[in-house]
């Protein structure tokens, strides 16, 4: 696969265009925003360590989300997802549970148990393309 050597920016004051060190691996840059997006969204939930977290959506930005969420202190870290087959990688990210959405009778039920709280969430997040609604008793970044 290549990658451009260039491309023209018409509007530079309102863009975060950053030059890529020559040390760093194209394939690993391109991550980076990604990794800004997940991170951005965490700091706009309000997240506080010991927080019980859902994170909707299992894609590149979820899955960064649960992985920094679950390093920071996250009590728990709930994924929530439409495809089974994430379920394994959520897990690896660091998901202490994996709920499919079309399968799972009773989502907010579901997430109240495993917060242990009877309320639900602290924080919920939504990282993919369809929103639903997410039970929680805190904060929600859309």
């Amino acid at each position: 696969m290549e990658y451009a050597e260039s491309f023209l920016v018409r509007d530079v004051a309102h863009t975060m265009i950053l030059k890529v060190s020559d040390d760093v691996d194209l394939k690993d840059a391109v991550l980076f925003d990604v990794i800004c997006v997940a991170l951005h969204g965490i700091r706009m939930s309000r997240f506080k360590i010991g927080d019980a977290v859902v994170v909707s959506g299992m894609g590149p930005v979820g899955l960064s989300a649960v992985q920094f969420l679950k390093a920071g202190g996250a009590r728990k870290v709930i994924a929530l997802d439409i495809d089974d087959a994430k379920e394994a990688i959520a897990k690896e990210y660091g998901a202490d549970l994996y709920i499919n959405t079309l399968k799972c009778k009773d989502i907010p039920e579901t997430i109240r148990k495993a917060c242990g709280t009877g309320v639900g969430a602290d924080v919920s997040g939504y990282a993919g393309r369809r929103q639903g609604e997410i039970p929680g008793n805190g904060h929600q970044h859309n």
